[in-house]
């Protein structure tokens, strides 16, 4: 029989990763990734490691087991319910391993995109919505949007490559190579109808 059904709930972390890579549309859940947030980074989620140690004292183990992910997603759950719907201690986000400049995150890895050429006067944030509304993926981590004589450009940080790789595939538009031999895809911005791209990282695929 089915496990899922339209009136289930579904409870975890990040649970719109999971639903992206399952092919899944669901609209009743419960993501303890939105009701916690980062100390300085209030527009960012918390990994499940990051919250489970701040919140609960508890340490992740180092090898990747779902199962285990899902009882801690529903013991912070549990501690925000508990708390009356309120955050009970600050999150700090745990330092990458590895990447670029001893231990920063990687800016060009296959776990990013580059979105370059945007218009003066869009934000970051417009940015990580534009990606929630095209691909329903959540960035893992903004990049610094910075901004030239007349565009701006930043890194757009996802959990894993394949996330990345698909929210890149589920943007409109046929990819075209740019002067580097990397897929970049235009992406319109309805209000003003300019035009800012998206470029893939790492080695990607290449177009036809």
């Amino acid at each position: 029989g089915r496990t899922s059904r339209s009136e289930t709930v579904i409870a975890g972390h990040a649970i719109h990763n999971d639903l992206i890579s399952l092919k899944m549309r669901h609209y009743r859940v419960v993501d303890s990734s939105f009701l916690y947030k980062v100390s300085g980074e209030e527009s960012a989620p918390p990994s499940l490691k990051d919250g489970v140690k701040c919140v609960l004292g508890k340490d992740m183990p180092k090898t990747h087991d779902s199962v285990n992910d899902s009882r801690m997603a529903m013991e912070l759950l549990h501690a925000y319910m508990a708390a009356g719907g309120k955050q009970t201690a600050p999150i700090t986000r745990s330092p990458k391993r590895g990447g670029q400049g001893g231990g920063q995150p990687d800016t060009n890895g296959p776990e990013t995109l580059f979105v370059h050429r945007v218009p003066k006067g869009t934000s970051a944030e417009y940015v990580k919505k534009m990606f929630i509304n095209h691909c329903s993926v959540m960035p893992s981590k903004m990049g610094e949007l910075t901004f030239g004589a007349d565009f701006g450009k930043v890194v757009v940080h996802f959990p894993s490559a394949a996330l990345a790789d698909a929210c890149f595939e589920a943007l409109r538009g046929a990819p075209k190579l740019d002067k580097g031999g990397r897929e970049q895809k235009q992406v319109f911005i309805k209000k003003t109808g300019e035009g800012m791209f998206v470029r893939r990282n790492g080695k990607g695929k290449k177009a036809a």
